[in-house]
């Protein structure tokens, strides 16, 4: 099982590899923001995440026309393929 840890809500979840990091957080409960249902486009679920991985280029296009700050994923975007600690601005 995968660690995703929340430091700001001091919280380890458990997730399967290959899961999607939007998918597990509203599944525990936490809040995550988007409009678009996690297709990847409105950007509002950025969060920032250690160890950061690199984004294909559909997502590098949304976050550059959407302004999202530079070392940010959209949790609708990741997939969990080792533990990561995730914090954002709305928690």
């Amino acid at each position: 099982m995968i660690k995703v840890h929340i430091p700001q809500k001091n919280l380890v979840l458990e997730a399967a590899p290959g899961m999607n990091l939007m998918d597990v957080l509203i599944h525990h409960g936490l809040p995550v923001a988007s409009s678009c249902r996690g297709e990847g486009v409105c950007s509002k679920c950025y969060v920032q995440i250690e160890p950061n991985s690199t984004p294909l280029e559909f997502e590098q296009k949304t976050m550059l026309r959407n302004h999202v700050p530079e070392g940010c994923r959209l949790s609708c975007q990741v997939e969990l393929t080792e533990n990561v600690t995730v914090k954002t601005r709305y928690w």
